[in-house]
């Protein structure tokens, strides 16, 4: 496995949000003598939160550098036993801590976790879903909460935190075997001309996991006016594509997505292009990686995002600066390049090209489609019907073709757009046109004489037809006529020809109308 040195542009760490376990349940009295203190020292005001929920706040920030934060009160989830068999709730002790620019934003709270009855304390809960450690044990849970900061570890702050509280004496008693890792996202904003690149290595992340038979993948698609809107793929199977997920224990997701409306600004403005993010996906309700792996988890997610970058081929002036994310920033990453990907999506579609270069080789009409929707890689059926000539009738039957061997899919939205699977198909599609091109010597004037040839004959199919004319078709067996080719139904109850000659001789009965025009 092929490793080397590579300049990563930085990706911003949007969310990470973990628990983490002290075995010591001192730390949360020493917490509350902080927050006597604090509150002796600076005095404390009632506020509520975006919420509308009510917290007990020291009313002079406290800073960490440049940072400050609000050191919170407020009742929390577990439950104090009284002398009658009664229950009240603890408090719960958080900090909420904001940058100088207010855009990011960094949260700790502080709660109890300890064994029934012990130190006066419940395991009770007021909604009966508590954070579940791995194992009943004394202590207390923290849980960090941060949006847009970027940390190796996440660790960093709340090392600094612990020293103004003057509860540092307990960092060594921190347990990350017992911590869980919730949420943990990076981004990168990209210019909109590498969208459809980024779309097709997405599809082709599904196809690969698809081929693998995993039970656990998930893809969703919405499509509008040529942009994805969102376009997310998750899998517990990254492994399958070339990458770290502890056999299965870790689940990824990737997901390119634009402002809702995007349309509005221009085109030198963040908004209006679209993100690629790479997050942690909760495979199963509960289930979460181990804190421990965090540096691990976020060089696998690098990776990934490596990767794609690769794939999409995007320089380094293809990136868009935003309020968080810095398109010069850049990072060295020792790269692995998951080639298992490709490698296996190279062994499905060369097995399904011979029949491909089968169907173009003898078939104008299939040959014409590709060739023309291998240009863009994507069109809606008006674009092909003007190129080719084809009627939208037969644009399906080709499309239906393609589809079924596996080498362009519809996105269903307004208008139906059809593409190539991935980037890949349209490439090896592309070596075969070019080489039925030069076998058999054909030239844009020969496909341009076939475009005007179809829609002359599409115009001869449409010759209005008499009353006479329609009650003659329908004694004859629309039907059956329906069925060789010759009729095909329109609104109001009428019938359009579709062969001229029928006419001509008008059919005396089924046999010879079988003969002569099926």
């Amino acid at each position: 496995m092929e490793k080397y040195i590579l300049k990563l542009i930085k990706p911003n760490q949007h969310k990470l949000n973990y628990f983490t376990f002290f075995d010591d349940p001192k730390l949360f009295y020493s917490v509350i003598s902080a927050w006597l203190y604090f509150s002796k020292k600076y005095g404390n005001e009632i506020v509520e939160d975006e919420k509308g929920k009510s917290h007990t706040q020291i009313k002079k920030p406290i800073f960490v550098g440049d940072d400050s934060f609000n050191f919170r009160c407020k009742k929390g989830m577990t439950w104090r036993k009284m002398e009658d068999g009664s229950f009240k709730r603890n408090f719960e002790y958080e900090i909420k801590l904001r940058s100088r620019d207010n855009m990011r934003s960094y949260y700790i709270s502080f709660s109890p976790e300890i064994s029934k009855y012990h130190y006066g304390l419940s395991d009770k809960y007021g909604d009966y879903q508590p954070y579940k450690l791995k194992k009943k044990c004394e202590g207390v849970n923290v849980q960090v909460n941060t949006v847009n900061y970027s940390y190796e570890s996440g660790q960093e702050i709340l090392k600094e935190i612990f020293k103004i509280l003057s509860v540092d004496k307990y960092w060594d008693n921190q347990r990350l075997d017992m911590g869980v890792i919730k949420q943990c996202e990076f981004y990168i904003r990209y210019k909109s001309k590498y969208e459809n690149k980024i779309g097709s290595i997405i599809e082709d992340m599904n196809k690969v996991i698809g081929l693998c038979g995993t039970d656990y993948s998930k893809i969703t698609r919405d499509r509008k006016d040529y942009k994805y809107m969102l376009f997310s793929f998750r899998s517990n199977r990254f492994d399958e594509l070339g990458f770290n997920n502890n056999d299965g224990n870790w689940s990824f997701a990737v997901k390119t997505y634009r402002a809702l409306e995007y349309q509005k600004f221009q085109d030198n403005e963040p908004l209006a292009h679209p993100k690629l993010e790479v997050f942690l996906d909760e495979q199963k309700r509960g289930s979460y990686p181990d804190l421990s792996d965090f540096i691990e988890i976020k060089n696998t997610m690098y990776q990934i995002i490596a990767n794609i970058i690769t794939w999409a081929k995007i320089k380094d002036d293809g990136y868009i600066i935003d309020s968080y994310f810095d398109n010069e920033k850049f990072i060295e990453i020792e790269f692995i390049e998951a080639k298992a990907m490709y490698e296996k999506l190279k062994k499905f579609y060369e097995s399904l090209m011979p029949e491909v270069k089968t169907v173009c080789y003898s078939n104008d009409s299939f040959f014409d489609y590709l060739r023309f929707l291998a240009v863009d890689g994507q069109m809606d059926y008006n674009i092909i019907s003007k190129k080719t000539g084809f009627g939208k009738d037969w644009i399906r039957k080709l499309t239906y073709k393609m589809e079924s061997l596996k080498i362009i899919k519809r996105i269903r939205s307004a208008r139906s757009i059809i593409q190539f699977h991935s980037h890949r198909v349209m490439e090896i599609v592309k070596s075969i046109i070019k080489m039925i091109e030069f076998e058999k010597n054909i030239t844009f004037e020969d496909m341009e004489d076939r475009k005007e040839k179809r829609i002359l004959s599409r115009k001869n199919r449409k010759i209005k037809l008499t009353i006479l004319e329609q009650n003659f078709i329908k004694k004859s067996g629309v039907r059956l006529l329906a069925k060789i080719g010759i009729v095909d139904k329109v609104n109001g109850g009428l019938y359009r020809l579709q062969n001229v000659d029928f006419l001509k001789e008008k059919p005396q009965n089924y046999k010879q109308l079988v003969r002569d025009y099926g």
